[in-house]
């Protein structure tokens, strides 16, 4: 019940927009008790050729009927279509909110594919299986309703011995039916027993006969009545035969609305799941402090970050510093915490001990958006948009097609854009599946320049490119020495022989820092790291 009142709050905002589609229906149903009407109408007068009766005024009219019946249905059915599509938006619109605001943890143990399938799948499920169930409920419930009155309407005394009858004999039907199910329980339980499985089939073959005698036996009490009526009060064919149809046409739409339970419960199933997303945990975000554009001053003091399911900590006391509008570079064996450092910077990971400054501001005492809106990102897992080039490029942030072209100038993509007959306009496919693993990296970096932020973090950003590429984006990136400040994270040792300083990294603390000239000359880890790389 508190699934289907949370539910409920997403349709509400959309009332109109169902009572519209409940007028429609209430409209359209009123039109099929009419075809019964017309049935008599065509077999008391039209087949006796009664000289004064129009024969084509019962085509006409069942065609007129159809045509209205069709129309107000399609109006009922757009409307609620339309405001259940509404009530979807807002719902995948909190969803996604969530989704964005969710405590990193949340997602530990969940894919990508079921966090999207219960942002854009399951709110569309609970479209389909509650816009169907609504529909059911209004267009065959409200034509049940008026095929009901008019029963009531041409023959009370048939009408009542029909929903008296019907329902008795269903109780023997019912019986019947438990007592299969009780039966077949035994013949599960003892699996191989024979004799189990015997009385099973023989009550499961006893239930046609009974639904079949439960038919034929309320037939006939209502045939029976109605050839007495005709005998004691005229009654004519033609009224009994638009009895049986308005009676069979009621009998149909009951089915329907027996049906619609099991498609309700699915939707709330569904949307109880999620409710659970929405109700997540938020990150925490207890910075109060404001930024509007940092310098670029970087400070580890003695930073000290551990997780949960780890031996040891990702960060032992990390300490260096990066000046605004330099270039420092992080190097080391995989798990030696250069992720770590990232996390730290963005926020998704807080330090145990020690401090971590920007511009002199404790990064914990930011505001989350604050503290991201100074960072740029450019990395070899770049998440990318079935979108054009342009939009993967500008990303949120304000369109300046200009801009872009010079992003893509500096990341040495532009040759390739230009090329393409609708530029920067192409299609790139589902996570840029139309570039190649190169081109994937450079739209990164075009759009990690684009957002312009004081901080550019390039996290192995140039592994998959070729030298040629590789040169060109560092003179574009060297362009920007002094004026932005770059922390990168490398493998390829050659992109970082320019940086200011080089740190390298190992069980979470730096083991040596110093330029590429000064490592080289001390012969230490860095030295051998080199020596490696070109000897390979």
């Amino acid at each position: 019940m508190a699934t289907a009142k949370r539910l409920n709050r997403y349709f509400w905002p959309h009332r109109v927009g169902v009572f519209v589609s409940i007028v429609a229906f209430l409209l359209a149903s009123a039109t099929e008790p009419m075809i019964p009407g017309l049935l008599k109408t065509a077999l008391d007068k039209g087949f006796l050729a009664q000289p004064a009766f129009p024969l084509w005024m019962v085509p006409v009219a069942l065609i007129g009927l159809f045509v209205l019946r069709g129309v107000f249905g399609f109006i009922g059915t757009y409307m609620l279509n339309r405001s259940t599509s509404k009530a979807v938006l807002d719902l995948r619109h909190d969803l996604a909110s969530a989704v964005l605001r969710a405590d990193a943890s949340v997602f530990a143990h969940v894919t990508p594919g079921i966090v999207v399938n219960k942002v854009i799948g399951d709110p569309q499920n609970i479209a389909n299986l509650m816009g169907g169930a609504m529909i059911t409920v209004l267009r065959d419930g409200t034509t049940a309703v008026a095929l009901l009155g008019y029963l009531f309407w041409m023959n009370w005394q048939l009408t009542a011995l029909s929903l008296i009858t019907v329902p008795l004999l269903s109780l023997g039907v019912r019986q019947v039916h438990k007592r299969v199910q009780q039966v077949g329980h035994a013949a599960y339980e003892a699996q191989n027993r024979l004799v189990g499985v015997v009385d099973a089939l023989a009550a499961s073959a006893l239930m046609t006969p009974m639904s079949q005698l439960a038919a034929s036996v309320g037939v006939a009490a209502i045939v029976t009545l109605a050839l007495y009526q005709a005998q004691h009060d005229g009654s004519t064919v033609g009224s009994f035969a638009a009895y049986v149809t308005a009676l069979l046409l009621l009998v149909s739409k009951t089915r329907h609305l027996t049906d619609v339970s099991q498609p309700i419960i699915g939707a709330l199933i569904t949307a109880r799941a999620s409710f659970e997303l929405l109700d997540s945990p938020a990150e925490p975000d207890h910075g109060t402090r404001t930024m509007d554009r940092a310098r670029g001053e970087i400070v580890f003091d003695g930073v000290t970050v551990s997780y949960a399911d780890a031996d040891r900590p990702a960060l032992n006391a990390l300490s260096f510093t990066v000046a605004p509008g330099t270039t420092a570079a992080l190097v080391g064996s995989s798990g030696a915490g250069k992720t770590t450092v990232v996390n730290a910077l963005l926020g998704f990971a807080t330090p145990d001990a020690g401090a971590l400054l920007i511009d002199g501001v404790p990064v914990a005492e930011l505001r989350k958006t604050d503290l991201r809106r100074q960072f740029a990102v450019g990395s070899q897992d770049i998440v990318l948009f079935d979108a054009s080039i342009a939009d993967n490029v500008i990303y949120a942030q304000p369109r300046d097609l200009a801009r872009v072209e010079t992003c893509l100038r500096a990341a040495a993509l532009w040759d390739h854009v230009a090329s393409l007959p609708a530029g920067i306009d192409t299609p790139i496919g589902v996570n840029g599946s139309k570039l190649s693993g190169g081109q994937r990296q450079r739209l990164a970096i075009a759009r990690a320049l684009y957002k312009d932020a004081p901080v550019w973090i390039l996290d192995e950003a140039t592994s998959a490119l070729d030298t040629e590429s590789e040169r060109a984006i560092q003179q574009a990136l060297a362009q920007w020495h002094g004026h932005k400040t770059m922390l990168v994270i490398a493998h390829r040792l050659s992109t970082i022989r320019d940086a200011d300083a080089i740190y390298v990294m190992e069980d979470g603390r730096v083991a040596e820092a110093g330029t590429h000239t000064a490592l080289l000359a001390r012969g230490g880890r860095y030295a051998g790291m080199v020596n490696a790389q070109r000897a390979d």
